[in-house]
C-alpha cells in the first residue's frame, strides 16, 4: 500500500526539483559563466607569474654552488649533479605551467618578461662564467652545463604559449632584457634558447 509518509515524500522531492529548475536572476550586464571565466583567468594569470617568480628563489641554492666552482674543480663530475638539480627544478615548474591548461592568460607583457629574464640570467651567467675560466676543459664543461639550455628553453617555450596576444610584446622585452647575454647564451651553446628568444 502507498503509505501516506511515501506520499509526502514524494511531494517534497518533486517541489525541491522545481525550485531547483527555477533560474536565478543576475544583473543586467552580469553573466554568471563570463565571471568564471574572469575569475579563472585572472587565478591562471597570478598563478603563471608567481610560479616563475618562485622558481628564481627555489634554484638559488644550487645556482650559488656554481658559483664556487673554479679552473680546479670545474670537472664534468662536479658540475653534472648542480647542473641535474636545477634541471629538475625547472622542469618541476614546467610541468606546473603545463597544468595550468592550454587556454591563454592575461598577464602583464614586463611583468613576465622581468620574471623569465631573472630566472635566465641567474642561470646563465654563473655557467658562463665556469666556461670562462682558464685551463678548463672547455667540451666537457660545455657538455656538462647544456641540460641547462634545454631545460631553459622549455621554461620560455610553455610560457609563450601561454600568453596569447602580448606574444610579440614578451619576447621584444625579453630580447632587450637578456641582449646583453646573448654572447654568454651562445658561447654556451644554448641555441634552442636564442632561437625562441629570437637573439
Amino acid at each position: 500500500m502507498f503509505s501516506f509518509t511515501k506520499a509526502i515524500t514524494f511531494a517534497t522531492l518533486a517541489a525541491s526539483a522545481l525550485v531547483s529548475a527555477v533560474p536565478v536572476d543576475l544583473p543586467v550586464g552580469q553573466s554568471a559563466v563570463s565571471d568564471l571565466t574572469d575569475l579563472v583567468e585572472k587565478r591562471q594569470s597570478g598563478d603563471l607569474l608567481s610560479i616563475v617568480a618562485d622558481l628564481q628563489v627555489s634554484i638559488a641554492p644550487a645556482v650559488t654552488e656554481l658559483t664556487f666552482i673554479t679552473a680546479a674543480n670545474a670537472t664534468a663530475d662536479v658540475i653534472t649533479p648542480i647542473v641535474s638539480e636545477i634541471t629538475t627544478t625547472v622542469q618541476s615548474t614546467v610541468t606546473s605551467i603545463k597544468a595550468l591548461g592550454n587556454s591563454t592568460v592575461s598577464v602583464a607583457a614586463e611583468d613576465i618578461s622581468k620574471a623569465l629574464a631573472g630566472v635566465i640570467s641567474t642561470v646563465a651567467t654563473p655557467a658562463g662564467n665556469i666556461l670562462a675560466l682558464e685551463g678548463i676543459d672547455v667540451n666537457a664543461v660545455t657538455a656538462a652545463l647544456s641540460p641547462l639550455g634545454d631545460v631553459l628553453g622549455s621554461l620560455v617555450d610553455e610560457v609563450l604559449a601561454l600568453v596569447g596576444e602580448i606574444l610579440d610584446v614578451v619576447k621584444q622585452t625579453l630580447d632587450t632584457l637578456l641582449g646583453g647575454l646573448s654572447g654568454i647564451l651562445s658561447g654556451l651553446g644554448f641555441t634552442g634558447l636564442l632561437g625562441l628568444l629570437g637573439l
